[in-house]
């Protein structure tokens, strides 16, 4: 059987656009990005939003509505101005503050995911070095989120923000 070239067209064009039709009425096709975390899938916290989920493009107020800690804590955690809390971007940390060339300290997104997983209780296991600003681990420690053990250890983290440089 030969296919003339208009009817290869019109099945390939319907097979194509029916796929996505079909796909986008099933919940399928998406061509936005969601700012929801994954959910953690197993064990004692199963269903919870998991903070290693936490992307770049993430504002404060996506990880209050995810994770339920308020905007303006997190802003004051990490040194945000108030005024910016819900709109701020998580990846605008690593270029709000530069620690001298003799120091390798970032505070970005894994700083983020840190404190949000000691602040809920939920886990998440850094793959690197973590830093966390003063006041992040003062808010820890304010709101009783933290062990007294796991406080002495945060503070050898722990960085001042007065020693970086805002560019």
């Amino acid at each position: 059987m030969k296919l003339k070239s208009v009817t290869t067209s019109i099945l390939v064009f319907a097979i194509i656009f029916g796929a996505v039709l079909i796909s986008s009425v099933f919940g399928y096709w998406k061509t936005t990005s969601t700012k929801e975390p994954a959910k953690i899938q197993t064990g004692e916290f199963s269903g919870a939003s998991n903070p290693a989920d936490i992307r770049g493009s993430f504002s404060f107020g996506d990880i209050e509505k995810s994770f339920g800690i308020d905007a303006k804590t997190l802003a004051k955690a990490f040194g945000v101005p108030e005024k910016e809390a819900e709109a701020f971007q998580v990846k605008s940390l690593e270029t709000l503050y530069t620690a001298p060339a003799d120091m390798e300290i970032e505070l970005g997104t894994s700083s983020v995911r840190y404190f949000v997983s000691l602040y809920t209780g939920l886990p998440y296991e850094p793959s690197e070095t973590i830093y966390l600003p003063e006041t992040a681990v003062q808010i820890l420690i304010d709101e009783n989120k933290v062990s007294e053990e796991q406080a002495k250890a945060l503070w050898k983290i722990a960085v001042d923000l007065t020693g970086l440089k805002q560019p």
